[in-house]
Parts: structure tokens; C-alpha cells; sequence
């Protein structure tokens, strides 16, 4: 664990700079930790030489991930995620409102705006409470 940490930080990866391991370092943040190596893509500026350089030298610790929890979350937390926008934050929190809390993260769908894809991606990073 501690050597593909370092890998990233101190860029000790084959193919990753000083930029890209910053990237890598600050997008895990923002979404609260990579759930798989896929993510990667994401990254602003990655290249997908760059990104088939790095999967090989990886491991992915999805039990590591900051969650989410729907039933205490402030609007501007939950909208701070890259991947819902506005309306969709402002959806869930409503939800949430109206019906008292959620009984399971799977009423989220219940919203028009939350698209099964959207759910499936956001998924590893929500929690109830």
C-alpha cells in the first residue's frame, strides 16, 4: 500500500510526472478516492498513453473511499462531488426533505434527475448516515 502511494506522490511511476501525479492526487480528493482504475481517465489532462502506462503499476484500495452520507449531507457537500450537478444535489436533498430521510440509497432513483448511470457512479461513495 505504502509503495503505490509514494508512487503517485513522489512520482516514482513509470510515465508519471510532477503534473500528472499531482492531477491524480488532487481529482482523488475531489471525489473522494478512486473505486476503480477507469477513473483514471477522468483525471484533467490525462492521456490515455499516460493512463496505459500507470493501470499496470496500480492497485486500487476501493475500501478506502469517503462516503456520503444521504441523510445528513449539506447541499454544498453533496453538490461538491464532480459527479452530479447542481440540479441533481438540489434533487436529492428535497427528496430527502419531504420524505424524512432516505430508508435506502437505492430512493435516490425516485428522482427524475438521477439516471441509473448516474446512481451506478455514484454509488461506491454514498452512504445513509
Amino acid at each position: 500500500r505504502r509503495q503505490r502511494q509514494m508512487c503517485i506522490r513522489d512520482s516514482l511511476c513509470r510515465g508519471v510526472g510532477p503534473f500528472y501525479a499531482s492531477q491524480i492526487l488532487k481529482y482523488r480528493i475531489k471525489i473522494g478516492g478512486y473505486y476503480k482504475k477507469e477513473q483514471l481517465l477522468e483525471v484533467w489532462k490525462m492521456k490515455t498513453e499516460t493512463y496505459e502506462q500507470l493501470i499496470s503499476q496500480l492497485i486500487i484500495d476501493s475500501e478506502n473511499i469517503r462516503k456520503i452520507a444521504l441523510n445528513t449531507v449539506s447541499f454544498d457537500n453533496l453538490y461538491a462531488h464532480p459527479y452530479l450537478s447542481y440540479a441533481q444535489a438540489n434533487s436529492i436533498v428535497k427528496m430527502r426533505l419531504q420524505q424524512g430521510g432516505f430508508a435506502s440509497i437505492e430512493d435516490i432513483l425516485s428522482s427524475k434527475l438521477i439516471d441509473r448511470g448516474t446512481y451506478e457512479r455514484m454509488l461506491p461513495y454514498l452512504s445513509l448516515n
